[in-house]
Order: structure tokens, then C-alpha cells, then sequence
């Protein structure tokens, strides 16, 4: 299964200004990441939707975009 984040690492200062520790945030994105690959996807056949004359030009419309 993928998995997409995105994350930062930001020092935490003791009051002399030394690092003491460090706080990571991190975001799941893979939802954002799966939407866009549909979309694009979709596109792509939108896209090539006129071509299609027939079941075996959909077929091989679809395994190009696929």
C-alpha cells in the first residue's frame, strides 16, 4: 500500500537558546494524492473518448491509459 506525508521537524529551545528536543508534525496526504490520480486519469479519457469506434479500440484505449 502506498503512503504519502508530509511533515516537518521544528527544534524546541531551552530558555539559554540550546536545542532540547524537536517536534515532528506529520500530515496524511495520500488521500489528496489518490484524487488527483483519478482525476488525471479521467482526464485521460475524456480526453481519448472520441477515438473509440468500437469494443476492441475502448480496450486498447483503456490499456494506454491504464
Amino acid at each position: 500500500e502506498e503512503i504519502y506525508n508530509h511533515g516537518s521537524i521544528n527544534p524546541v529551545f531551552k530558555s539559554g537558546g540550546t536545542v532540547c528536543a524537536a517536534v515532528c508534525l506529520v500530515q496524511d496526504i495520500i488521500k489528496g494524492v489518490k484524487n488527483s490520480r483519478r482525476l488525471k486519469t479521467l482526464g485521460e479519457f475524456g480526453h481519448h473518448i472520441s477515438k473509440v469506434k468500437s469494443l476492441e479500440s475502448a480496450c486498447h484505449i483503456i490499456t494506454k491509459v491504464l
